[in-house]
């Protein structure tokens, strides 16, 4: 690869609009929507074991990025472009796994660890063929 295709590779990914943390955010509001009906920052730092500053911080940049918001009570929700990125993200988790375990033969736990890790970064058109692959097509190709 040229260094020119290099480094418009890197320009893609310094793009992605969600970062790794970023998503775990994401995912954690929505689950304590799911369980409890609501989410506060503090609830979303003890769930993600850090500091209600930083998770202060994190959810500023979140807002920012118009991927959440935050009602006068201080609930926090998942603007509709949140929920979508939840979405894929779940999306893109389930198909990754279940490539790692059933493709390549690898451990569950560590199909998670590595699903995880790149669930955030994978356009909407990697995910559709990898389903496809998965359900005994070629993929879309």
């Amino acid at each position: 690869m040229s260094q020119h295709e290099q480094s418009k590779t890197w320009k893609y990914f310094r793009e992605n609009e969600l970062t790794h943390s970023g998503a775990h955010f994401l995912m954690t509001i929505h689950e304590l929507k799911n369980e409890h009906g609501y989410a506060r920052s503090i609830d979303i730092a003890k769930k993600l074991d850090i500091a209600a500053s930083s998770a202060h911080l994190s959810l500023k940049s979140l807002k920012k990025k118009e991927f959440v918001m935050e009602d006068d009570n201080k609930f926090v929700s998942l603007t509709p472009t949140g929920q979508k990125l939840v979405e894929h993200v779940q999306r893109t988790e389930k198909a990754f796994e279940a490539f790692f375990t059933q493709v390549l033969g690898v451990e569950q736990w560590q199909a998670e660890v590595d699903a995880c890790k790149i669930e955030h970064l994978m356009s909407e058109e990697t995910v559709e063929k990898m389903e496809g692959f998965l359900r005994g097509g070629d993929g879309g190709n």
